[in-house]
């Protein structure tokens, strides 16, 4: 984990990297992620090997990606049931 913020209830599992992003409560970063510039919604579930903000034109075709560079991530993106949180 380089300059980043990680919320409470976040898990990091082996081999996983995140850079310059901001991760939201209750998300499991699972093996082999990798994000970058990303703010990662509350309650994502990342798959093993996912790859957020190291290439912004497919990160265009899933999620938003801001003007600056940050991609942006929730449930809904993520094709994740929203009602689950409540």
């Amino acid at each position: 984990m380089r300059r980043s913020m990680l919320f409470y209830g976040v898990h990091v599992h082996s081999h996983a990297l995140i850079e310059d992003s901001i991760v939201l409560p209750k998300v499991p970063v699972r093996r082999d992620c990798q994000l970058k510039k990303c703010i990662i919604d509350r309650g994502c579930h990342l798959p093993d090997g996912s790859q957020i903000g190291n290439d912004p034109v497919a990160d265009h075709k899933r999620f938003h990606v801001t003007a600056s560079g940050i991609t942006l991530v929730t449930r809904r993106m993520l094709g994740q049931d929203v009602s689950l949180l409540r």
